[in-house]
């Protein structure tokens, strides 16, 4: 991840925000919401990009095409690099309970892990974790409906390029109006 490309988009939101516009989620690569994990540091803030393009990852995490918005119900889904200096280099030390930030102009919400990512390690082909409920093949025969928002995080399960990707699910446990 190109850390100052990272910042720059950071910046950017927070000023759309200070002017009180909401950037679209409609842009391919466009910054829509920050994210932070507290363990990583207080310092640590992440702009979440629509689509999972090199770009994308490269200016902070993808929000994946066809998740659930932030805070709403289904799946919320985003991935990022886990390289020296990916925002997700540290997401296989997180446990769960950890809490995860995801802040949008109007709205905070605080999400805990309910699995950590160094459990669960599936083939980039395996789509099923971001499903609006995400069950694994064999565990359910219909798709079920979603009825909780949820959070998933992606990431390689080594540091760098890698088929596999390790997997950290969440919950939404609290919303905050700004």
């Amino acid at each position: 991840m190109d850390t100052k490309a990272a910042q720059q988009r950071v910046d950017e939101v927070r000023k759309q925000w200070g002017e009180g516009r909401t950037p679209s989620s409609k842009i391919p690569d466009n910054a829509v919401a920050l994210l932070r994990i507290p363990e990583f540091g207080d310092d640590v803030e992440v702009a979440v990009m629509t689509g999972t393009s090199e770009d994308a990852l490269n200016a902070g995490v993808g929000w994946f095409d066809h998740t659930a918005a932030p805070g709403a119900i289904g799946n919320f889904a985003v991935a990022g690099h886990r390289g020296a200096s990916g925002p997700f280099v540290q997401l296989l030390d997180l446990k769960p309970g950890a809490r995860v930030v995801v802040e949008t102009r109007k709205k905070i919400f605080i999400c805990a892990l309910t699995s950590s990512a160094k459990d669960l390690t599936v083939d980039k082909s395996e789509t099923w974790v971001i499903d609006p409920v995400p069950t694994p093949p064999g565990t359910e025969r219909e798709a079920p409906e979603p009825t909780q928002a949820l959070i998933t995080l992606v990431t390689c399960r080594n540091f760098f390029h890698s088929p596999e990707r390790s997997i950290a699910f969440g919950e939404l446990i609290e919303t905050l109006t700004k």
